[in-house]
Order: structure tokens, then C-alpha cells, then sequence
């Protein structure tokens, strides 16, 4: 099962860097400026099988790599 999903706005995307998705605590060592984090991009895929076919859409996943921690940047597809 996967971890579930928090919404938030962008505003606050420096205090949830600031803290530990697997203990919740505050980070000893803070995530710094985001915008010198170098992006990185990977493609993956969402299949579904419908009847005797199998259909497939690209996802596009946008990350910033800072130190140890990886944020990912969603972009949500109209009508999917």
C-alpha cells in the first residue's frame, strides 16, 4: 500500500520540505533554496486493460533533487 497523498499549496512547500515524511519530525539539516536543486525528469507509464487490449499513457514525473530528498512536482492532466 502506498503512503497516502497530503494537497497543499505551493506556498507552503518550503515548511513540508522542512520536515520528515517518515517520522514527521522537523529535518536536522533544512533543504536550503529550491531553485539550486538541479530538476530531473523521468517517464512513466499508467496502463489499464480493457477487453483483450492493453492501453497505456506516458506520466511525465518532474523531480528537484536536493541533497537526500527528492521532491516530486505533479501536474495533473485534464479529463484523467
Amino acid at each position: 500500500m502506498g503512503m497516502p497523498i497530503h494537497v497543499f499549496p505551493a506556498s507552503q512547500l518550503p515548511q513540508h520540505l522542512e520536515t520528515d515524511v517518515s517520522t514527521g519530525r522537523r529535518r536536522k539539516v533544512p533543504i536550503g533554496d529550491l531553485s539550486k536543486c538541479p530538476l530531473v525528469e523521468i517517464l512513466q507509464w499508467d496502463c489499464q486493460v480493457e477487453g483483450e487490449q492493453i492501453r497505456c499513457w506516458p506520466i511525465e514525473r518532474l523531480f528537484r533533487k536536493c541533497k537526500d530528498v527528492t521532491v516530486e512536482v505533479t501536474a495533473v492532466e485534464a479529463g484523467r
